[in-house]
């Protein structure tokens, strides 16, 4: 089961952003530390359905400003899905967008 961890560019300093696979009854959990005060890990938001998921990756896109958070997501049977979450609030996660089977 494999995560994933960034530096975005929320806040002064970057915060940190990490997507990893749930452990409980399936989807993915998003992670996030404020880097400018406290360094306090927030979350988890839990997103992705009841899918299990077994490996993750993440970035930080072009899209908005600072960038939506873009996550593709493998699982046991061998599917490839997509998920993105607005860069404002209400901080809302879409998908998951089926984009490969067999992979």
């Amino acid at each position: 089961m494999g995560g994933f961890l960034i530096q975005g560019g929320h806040g002064v300093k970057g915060n940190f952003e990490a997507v990893v696979p749930s452990s409980h009854g399936g989807g993915l959990v998003h992670l996030w530390r404020d880097n400018d005060g406290g360094m306090a890990w927030s979350g988890p938001t839990c997103f992705g359905g009841r899918g299990r998921y077994t490996g993750t990756t993440l970035i930080q896109s072009n899209y908005g400003g600072p960038g939506n958070l873009e996550v593709l997501a493998t699982d046991g049977a061998g599917n490839l899905d997509f998920f993105w979450r607005l860069d404002r609030a209400p901080w809302t996660w879409s998908g998951p967008f089926r984009i490969a089977s067999g992979v």
